[in-house]
């Protein structure tokens, strides 16, 4: 029986087909398009299972060579590129069309079968999504790297999942009303009301810590003042003041108490340069409630499903074009403030404290 999985778990599986039909992964720039005449060729790619190996080698001209091994056995099968290339557009209209958070797609059991693959996704102890090996044009050899893919496949999907892990705590530094008053606030806008309203008494969010101290911990790795830096955007974000990551930079960059709050004057082109390192991070391994090491996880770079089921990448080597991809393509977004328990007054050894929460998508 077909897997039941979510819209972004079958793109996943699109892009493998994708990568197996077409033997490269095109490199793009800022705005997705493709760089002219740079590409990577793809030598393997290769799925593991508990157990179970699969190679899939793509040197052949003619015919996918596919070797399977276990601790004892080892089978080995040639697969048509034809019979791969054939599938593709029908399994895209078939993503496009799913219905609902999670859905089946018959088609799927085809591929499966002509594929040996055993089920749709495979598994990774790593950040990345798709395991392959390349032919790395730079140092003239194979090298076998993890990619991180994200589809544009029927909406923008989140770089930055909200989590209780993603809140940060300020203190309402001159706040001498109720709870209730605040938190009374109600309807579709009501975390910009509340914190309009705050704003308005002239009470000050003072950034005192984050719920996570893995998640700080892992901020403070890329830049000791990053969680400031990131209180200053969420208060703009949610005080209303702008949405894209690009707009909220060039706001604090010319709000002077803002970047006083963060303990010198900083330009747009310094909080640009350190938002990207955040959005890198997180792009390639930075994950809010597991410690993080300081290194990159998925070591491939970053691969794009596009809207239209065309497929490009953001390699390692031209990670400075996936900093400007991101910075210029994402927001913040509210999330769920009773599943994530933010946004409301709260009492603390005689202060006041109100949680805001990060989360982080993909903009069209």
């Amino acid at each position: 029986m077909v897997e039941k999985l979510n819209r972004g778990e079958w793109s996943e599986f699109y892009a493998f087909i994708k990568v197996l039909s077409e033997r490269q992964l095109l490199a793009a720039s800022a705005d997705l398009t493709p760089l002219p005449n740079i590409f990577y060729p793809v030598r393997k790619v290769l799925r593991h299972e508990t157990g179970i190996e699969r190679i899939y080698n793509l040197k052949n001209d003619d015919n996918i060579e596919l070797s399977i091994k276990t601790e004892s056995t080892e089978e080995n099968f040639k697969i048509n590129y034809a019979d791969v290339g054939d599938l593709k557009a029908a399994l895209f209209e078939c993503i496009k069309a799913g219905v609902g958070r999670a859905f089946e797609i018959d088609l799927a059991e085809d591929l499966i079968e002509s594929l040996h693959c055993g089920k749709v996704k495979a598994t990774s102890s790593k950040k990345g999504d798709i395991m392959i090996v390349i032919h790395d044009h730079v140092t003239n050899r194979e090298n076998n790297v993890e990619f991180s893919i994200k589809s544009y496949i029927g909406g923008m999907p989140t770089l930055l999942n909200a989590s209780g892990s993603t809140n940060f705590k300020f203190k309402l530094a001159g706040f001498t009303g109720t709870t209730g008053e605040i938190n009374d606030i109600s309807g579709s806008s009501k975390v910009k009301d509340r914190l309009n309203a705050l704003l308005d008494k002239g009470v000050q969010l003072e950034l005192c810590d984050m719920v996570s101290p893995i998640f700080k911990r892992n901020l403070r790795k890329i830049d000791s003042s990053m969680p400031l830096f990131i209180g200053q955007y969420l208060v703009q974000f949610f005080s209303g003041q702008a949405r894209t990551v690009a707009h909220l930079t060039k706001r604090i960059a010319d709000n002077e108490t803002a970047t006083d709050s963060l303990g010198e004057a900083f330009n747009f082109e310094d909080l640009k340069y350190k938002m990207k390192q955040l959005l890198i991070n997180v792009a390639l391994g930075l994950v809010p409630n597991t410690d993080w090491d300081g290194f990159i996880k998925a070591d491939g770079g970053y691969i794009i499903v596009k809207e239209d089921g065309d497929v490009v990448c953001f390699h390692i080597y031209n990670i400075s074009e996936l900093g400007e991809y991101l910075f210029n393509n994402t927001k913040l977004e509210t999330a769920s403030t009773t599943r994530h328990k933010f946004a409301s007054v709260y009492e603390e050894g005689g202060h006041a404290f109100m949680n805001l929460n990060l989360q982080i998508r993909f903009i069209g």
